[in-house]
């Protein structure tokens, strides 16, 4: 699916609401500089995306991802729904719940949503007993996690990979999989 770039929505808003790059730029920016966003040829600071979402009546949320605040809100709620069944043991309502969001195509313009859903959906099939599927998932996660990113996160992911492997019956799988994450955190 094709996604109109940040550059695109700030130029359809703008001209939907009837004003110039150079009143849109006034006091903050220059004329040129929001030229140069709308041809995508800038990315503009988060507090410049701030600025430009407030003079645009819209979110920064929208403008970056192009997902309006009431489908983000929408997916909060499920999210939460699921995380919530999820710690109240039921775990095919959250696997349910987690994979809503993940088949919905706006959580792939929210990277930080989808990975959330994705990270609980791995918990949910691990508390369902599907653990080919929770590894999978998890094995997808470590590979993308970072421990310079979010140390505490990264150890979660690895920590849980270990667990389902040793839960399938594998334990040398999850030995090996722990040594892996602890010889990349002495590297």
């Amino acid at each position: 699916m094709d996604r109109e770039t940040l550059g695109q929505r700030i130029r359809a808003l703008r001209i939907r609401q009837g004003v110039s790059q150079a009143q849109l730029a006034f006091p903050e920016l220059s004329d040129s500089y929001i030229s140069l966003i709308e041809s995508d040829k800038r990315v503009p600071a988060p507090s410049v995306v701030e600025l430009l979402a407030a003079k645009l009546n819209c979110s920064a949320t929208y403008l970056v991802s192009g997902v309006s605040e009431d489908v983000v809100d929408e997916l909060r709620v499920t999210l939460d729904y699921a995380e919530i069944a999820l710690s109240n043991g039921a775990a095919a309502e959250a696997r349910a719940r987690f994979a809503e969001v993940l088949a919905s195509a706006d959580a792939v313009a929210l990277p930080d949503m989808l990975h959330q859903a994705r990270w609980g959906h791995a918990l949910a099939l691990e508390a369902a007993g599907e653990l080919e599927g929770a590894i999978a998932e998890l094995t997808a996660l470590t590979e993308e996690a970072s421990a310079e990113a979010d140390l505490d996160h990264w150890a979660k992911v690895h920590v849980a990979l270990s667990r389902c492997l040793r839960e399938r019956g594998d334990v040398s799988a999850g030995v090996e999989a722990a040594e892996r994450a602890l010889r990349h955190l002495i590297a």
